[in-house]
């Protein structure tokens, strides 16, 4: 997926000066706004960024990463001038989209049957798709093993129960030992398998939002109890900064992250012994927890205004 999503943004970069109108040997600067990522993905992405360049040198791109894109863009957006292209979070669509920051992008959008229809779907507002999917990432429940066989417990598998989750991180809680059975930051991404599974849905069939309900209460009291009760927590409370933190140090017997995690772990904590195993599907959906982004962009008329370059930084 990777390559896929290195590929989808150079060629947004390309539509860009398409759209843009602008001729082959003018000098063009654009900037992409992203998430801050690991420093492989990082690296990966500026490698494929450098090669493009290379082949197109009147072309400047520069990738500005953030720590809080979400916070980032909307500060930008209240300037007026922000990123010709940038990363946007598909819960953030609707909202974008009404304010007219991003443009239309079905007409540039190539071979968009070789796209999942899922990820056409959710960038699509009304009948218009907005933007191809830079990505997206199944959340998955990661396992410290050596925790768990200390404790003489079986490994999770997809069919444990909201039960069975509970129990596992109550038998592996430690407090002197400071360790969580369950990191549970206060993330809507993580407290929405719960939903799925306790049969709710975000939306009804005319939009309206559905979290007031007997599905959406359970869920979320489900989710809160395993920090009230003490068997789980944010990050913070085991003195990490986010959950895959907290798993790698071995603070927190179990997580729940995306793919973002594999080579985070690998680099950062080698000799970690631990597994990854599906949530639990969901009692109406047939499908995994998917966190799915894409990369956008600005309307014409408001990408031809100057755009301050901002400092890169890489790691």
């Amino acid at each position: 997926m990777r390559n896929k999503t290195l590929s989808s943004i150079l060629l947004i970069v390309v539509l860009c000066m398409a759209a843009f109108g602008v001729a082959a040997q003018d000098q063009i600067d654009i900037t992409i706004a992203g998430w801050s990522s690991n420093p492989a993905e990082d690296a990966a992405l500026q490698a494929r960024l450098d090669a493009f360049m290379a082949e197109n040198p009147n072309i400047s791109v520069a990738f500005v990463p953030s720590s809080d894109h979400n916070v980032t863009m909307q500060t930008a957006f209240a300037s007026g001038e922000y990123p010709q292209v940038f990363y946007i979070d598909s819960s953030k669509l609707p909202d974008w989209v009404a304010a007219g920051v991003v443009a239309v992008g079905e007409d540039k959008i190539e071979d968009p049957d070789g796209l999942y229809p899922d990820l056409l779907d959710i960038f699509t507002l009304d009948g218009v798709t907005y933007c191809p999917a830079k990505d997206f990432s199944t959340m998955a429940l990661q396992y410290n093993k050596d925790l768990f066989d200390a404790a003489g417990l079986e490994y999770p598998t997809a069919d444990w129960t909201w039960d069975d989750l509970r129990a596992a991180a109550e038998a592996l809680t430690d407090p002197d030992a400071g360790v969580i059975g369950l990191v549970t930051p206060p993330n809507f991404e993580r407290w929405l398998p719960f939903l799925y599974q306790a049969g709710g849905e975000l939306f009804d069939e005319d939009g309206n939002l559905m979290l007031d309900s007997d599905a959406g209460r359970a869920a979320l009291e489900y989710y809160v109890s395993f920090s009230t009760d003490g068997i789980g927590g944010t990050p913070a409370s085991v003195d990490s900064g986010w959950g895959g933190e907290a798993f790698g140090l071995g603070r927190a017997a179990m997580a729940m992250e995306g793919n973002w995690v594999i080579q985070f772990l690998l680099d950062n904590y080698p000799d970690l012994n631990w597994g990854v195993t599906e949530l639990r599907p969901a009692r109406r959906a047939r499908r995994p927890w998917p966190s799915p982004y894409a990369t956008a962009w600005r309307p014409i008329s408001r990408a031809l205004r100057p755009m301050p370059r901002g400092p890169s930084s890489t790691s």
